[in-house]
């Protein structure tokens, strides 16, 4: 039975892959569905100042983003903040959301499977 299973992963395979939303970036997958329940995608991605990732939705995805270093400002629907170094956003399915990068901005994030 899958939720039995203990998985421990050491040196998985990660993949390079271009940031959806933004053409310049690049993220590292570190785990992609499939492995656990609910997880869309695990990654990281490095942001160049001035870079911006336009508005847009997920239909069926919350993110959560956890700032490792930069600055950057976040809109959330109609309101925008400006976070830093050890602030986490989140992104619920169906809110619209951009960022633009206020310094070099280093990113870890994670998708979660959101039906409501």
């Amino acid at each position: 039975m899958q939720n039995d299973i203990l998985y421990h992963i050491i040196g998985s395979k990660i993949i390079d892959s271009k940031v959806n939303h933004i053409s310049e970036s690049t993220k590292k997958i570190y785990l992609e569905s499939g492995i656990v329940d609910s997880l869309i995608q695990l990654a990281s991605a490095d942001f160049k100042k001035g870079e911006r990732v336009e508005p847009h939705f997920h239909e069926t995805m919350t993110e959560v983003f956890y700032i490792v270093s930069g600055e950057m400002e976040v809109t959330l629907g109609n309101k925008s903040f400006l976070t830093s170094l050890g602030d986490v956003i989140i992104a619920k399915s169906k809110i619209v959301h951009s960022f633009r990068f206020k310094e070099d901005t280093k990113l870890v994030y994670f998708g979660l499977e959101d039906y409501s």
